[in-house]
């Protein structure tokens, strides 16, 4: 199966440096070609999507960037189905790039995020397009001569999805030294969580309805009565915890094996801008507590996650032994993979009941 080939490939590119940015180009077409040949069926996105790809700019369904796009293709005669390809081509660029720009563990990269979260990207359009380009933007952040490239490109991406403006944040978090972002990080996460819990356990007040209905208002994103429906089954309540206590997973790894040693000013300066927008996922807590569809701001931080953990392993770290250091890499790898069965489990991998994630994964990925 090729899925398998991928993965073994990316395992070969650790160990052969010469040609692992040939295997991650290679991934990339992988990753196009399962994204591009998504039928609607498999993805509820994708259907709407190709329902209203014929859809004026006026419309206003969806962010003008993507109506502004969709329309130019629709309107020089492409299908959906090219469309989609051209734009995924794009897009998948675009995320090569990025990777590169970031780290010299491509592989292992690349690796790790063929499990988690590849086959949610290649379903969700918008959100995909979006957070590429914002993950390229956190590439230029390594100088600060060069945020207002980061933040240039930051604007792109809300023009496709305008959950984008959140990522604005990044630029007064970075101006913290990282001790500091560390402690308001945990406090933060702190006060996320409690909130969270207060949502599922006291139900939705009035104030929240307000605040949610007022942002949603400023997004062009359709129904702002879709967006913000009553929350009271059961099934979704556990989906939400264990969305939660992925992300929760996720940062406490992040706590204790990535920003534990000291690195060279070039690896700690990309680790810290990981850092900030993984901080930035914590808004997504409370909300993913009042409405699933906010998961994607949670699921979003995997990217910098593993961009990370690539650079972690991207040099020798200074002031360890050799054995502490090997014993502490290889925990940090075991609860990587751990946490990616985490993730796959909370986004519904392993369900392979109708309507699941499960049920479709080998649709998806060509094996049926």
């Amino acid at each position: 199966m090729i899925l398998f080939a991928v993965f073994f490939s990316n395992l070969l590119g650790l160990f052969t440096k010469r040609i692992q940015y040939l295997i991650a180009l290679l991934s990339t077409t992988y990753f196009i070609w399962i994204a591009s040949s998504l039928q609607p069926f498999l993805s509820f996105d994708t259907n709407v999507y190709q329902e209203t790809y014929s859809f004026p700019v006026s419309s206003k369904v969806y962010e003008v960037g993507y109506l502004w796009l969709s329309n130019f293709f629709y309107q020089n005669n492409y299908s959906y189905e090219q469309f989609r390809l051209i734009t995924f081509i794009v897009a998948y660029l675009v995320f090569f790039v990025a990777v590169i720009r970031l780290t010299k563990q491509v592989s292992l990269f690349m690796m790790l995020y063929l499990f988690f979260p590849f086959l949610n990207d290649v379903s969700n359009v918008r959100n995909t397009f979006m957070i590429f380009i914002v993950f390229l933007a956190s590439t230029f952040m390594v100088k600060k001569r060069n945020i207002p490239i980061a933040v240039g490109l930051i604007l792109l991406s809300t023009t496709m999805q305008t959950t984008g403006y959140l990522y604005l944040l990044s630029v007064p978090l970075i101006m913290l030294p990282l001790k500091k972002l560390i402690k308001f990080s945990q406090i933060l996460l702190v006060l996320a969580g409690v909130v969270f819990f207060m949502i599922l356990v006291a139900g939705h007040s009035s104030l929240i309805t307000n605040a949610l209905v007022f942002a949603l208002s400023h997004s062009t994103r359709g129904n702002i009565d879709q967006m913000v429906g009553a929350f009271s089954g059961g099934t979704l309540k556990v989906r939400a915890v264990g969305i939660f206590l992925a992300y929760l997973f996720e940062m406490l790894v992040f706590y204790r094996y990535i920003l534990k040693y000291g690195y060279s000013d070039q690896i700690e300066s990309k680790i810290k801008i990981m850092f900030v927008f993984l901080v930035i996922g914590m808004l997504g807590v409370p909300a993913v507590a009042w409405n699933l569809a906010f998961e994607r701001i949670l699921r979003n931080t995997f990217i910098f996650f593993i961009g990370a953990v690539s650079l972690v392993l991207s040099e020798k770290l200074p002031d360890v032994g050799l054995d502490t250091h090997r014993k502490n890499m290889q925990m940090m790898m075991f609860l990587v993979a751990l946490l990616i069965i985490v993730e796959m489990a909370s986004q519904g991998y392993f369900s392979m009941s109708s309507g699941n994630r499960g049920f479709y994964v080998p649709y998806m990925l060509h094996w049926k």
